[in-house]
């Protein structure tokens, strides 16, 4: 959780510059554990995926770690 959150907070302090314009970037980021969230890499990988997908209609940018 904290990586994650470290990784979201780099990239939205992070401002570029495309085609003469200052870019906003931002991550929903979803965060599992083995063996508590899955039994094999691929039942992590899809819990963490899922809640990806729960960061993103939470509003994005941020970081899920279990489901509420």
């Amino acid at each position: 959780m904290d990586i994650a959150e470290r990784i979201r907070h780099a990239l939205e302090s992070t401002s570029p510059i495309f085609n003469g314009r200052r870019a906003m970037i931002t991550a929903s980021l979803g965060v599992a554990t083995f063996p508590d969230d899955g039994d094999s890499a691929d039942g992590v990988l899809h819990t963490a995926d899922q809640r990806m997908y729960e960061a993103k209609q939470a509003g994005g940018n941020s970081v899920i770690s279990a489901s509420a």
